[in-house]
């Protein structure tokens, strides 16, 4: 009988049996991927202190607008206009928790009394 890891004889199957031959190849990350990975974290990581640049910019900006139409200025005539919006906000995530130990109206007393935050929002049309 001819020894399965030599070469076919009369009528045997060509298959060499090799312990390498019974395990299928593990795929390989490739250099190249990982320096494209590496250089597109640095360019979204450059892309993200531009956009805060920007934005740092344009509130600024914008903070220089409402500070001017406030103070009266006033908005040359064009396509554009523009106008300061007044957004009044009040600070209380305490209701639900008073209202448990004291009375809805009790709460309803406290809102009222309390002076709203006031936000100035620039608004272009």
């Amino acid at each position: 009988m001819a020894n399965p890891t030599t070469g076919p004889t009369n009528r045997q199957c060509n298959v060499t049996l090799s312990p390498h031959a019974i395990t299928s190849p593990r795929p390989s990350v490739s250099q190249s991927t990982l320096a494209d990975i590496f250089k597109r974290r640095r360019e979204v990581k450059q892309a993200d202190k531009a956009v805060k640049a920007l934005k740092d910019a344009l509130i600024e900006r914008e903070r220089s607008v409402i500070t001017a139409i406030e103070s009266g200025a006033i908005v040359v005539l064009g396509i554009l206009t523009a106008e300061v919006h007044h957004e009044e906000r009040r600070n209380v995530r305490w209701r639900e928790v008073a209202t448990e130990y004291l009375s809805p109206e009790f709460c309803q007393l406290v809102i009222d009394e309390t002076e709203p935050t006031v936000y100035p929002r620039l608004v272009i049309a």
